[in-house]
């Protein structure tokens, strides 16, 4: 597990090279994005033990389209790398 924190925006970043399962980081303080927006990185052999707290149209659809929304309200941009 890698925390990124404030990487995104000032690293060139190629996270599958660091052997990490997980890295995360925000994206609102060098993207000038909203607070809360974030980004999750899972290696692809571990996607399918890991599940969004909310179940949404995504169910059972892959492990990007369950993280595609949360809830009704919200659209998160999900990308699998």
């Amino acid at each position: 597990m890698i925390d990124g924190a404030h990487s995104l925006g000032q690293l060139e970043l190629n996270i599958p090279s660091y052997g990490a399962d997980f890295y995360v980081t925000n994206c609102h303080k060098w993207l000038c994005n909203t607070r809360g927006s974030a980004l999750t990185y899972v290696k692809r052999e571990l996607q399918s033990q890991i599940k969004p707290l909310v179940v949404s149209w995504g169910y059972q659809r892959g492990f990007a389209a369950e993280f595609a929304w949360a809830g009704q309200s919200l659209e998160l941009v999900s990308t699998v790398l």
